[in-house]
């Protein structure tokens, strides 16, 4: 991503099978009550760079990702009260690269909860 976005309450996110939505430096992706899913098999997941921002928050779901959300050194992440469901990784935060910021969030059905 290349802009700041934020998605509407309720919107739906049909992301293509192998497919990854990156957010790159200084720009933020919210997703507020928001449903990313792939119908016929696996997409890749997000990808947080360096100096840019997910937010995921109030009641989205990400699912039928490989890493659900993979922050990269410096990359930022904020979740809360959403659930990952049926991805292979939830949070996949190699090389100390944490969320900054989850709380009150639902891993479901991942393969793996968390690679840290």
């Amino acid at each position: 991503m290349n802009a700041n976005y934020t998605f509407a309450a309720g919107s739906k996110i049909l992301v293509l099978p192998g497919k990854k939505i990156t957010i790159n430096s200084n720009y933020r992706l919210r997703l507020f009550e928001t449903q990313v899913f792939s119908c016929s098999s696996t997409w890749s997941g997000f990808y947080v760079n360096a100096g840019g921002t997910l937010f995921v928050t109030d009641g989205s779901v990400i699912q039928d990702a490989g890493n659900a959300i993979e922050p990269q050194a410096n990359g930022k992440v904020i979740v809360s009260n959403s659930t990952l469901l049926e991805n292979i990784v939830g949070i996949n935060a190699v090389n100390g690269n944490f969320p900054h910021f989850f709380l009150y969030n639902t891993f479901e059905g991942n393969s793996t909860s968390s690679a840290l």
